[in-house]
């Protein structure tokens, strides 16, 4: 009989995710730190964004590397979350444009 076992921990982030209503997502992303999976994140139903987002993605980043966890994305950031980090200037950077577009388009 063959048993369906999870693979990753996913955090869908959707709506607004700006300073005003960032609470949520952190709190979303700090409960996937509890379960012993890799982290994948959703954005793509995100309406609205600005750097609290970034930064906030970043930082679960640095904790996961810290931690020797496993975190990536669904899919390649577009819309309102890809604005934000070419505004900011975040996909200069090969590393994070690797991250946050998962090698498949060039910034």
């Amino acid at each position: 009989m063959a048993t369906s076992r999870e693979v990753d921990f996913r955090v869908e982030l959707c709506g607004d995710l700006s300073l005003p209503s960032i609470g949520e997502a952190h709190d979303k992303i700090l409960a996937a730190f509890d379960q012993d999976l890799p982290i994948v994140i959703d954005l793509e139903r995100v309406e609205d964004a600005d750097l609290t987002l970034v930064q906030l993605v970043e930082a679960a980043r640095k904790s996961a590397d810290r931690r020797g966890r496993s975190l990536s994305l669904s899919a390649p950031v577009s819309g309102p979350t890809r604005a934000v980090l070419e505004r900011g200037g975040f996909l200069g950077a090969p590393d994070r444009a690797a991250f946050w577009l998962q090698d498949t388009v060039t910034p």
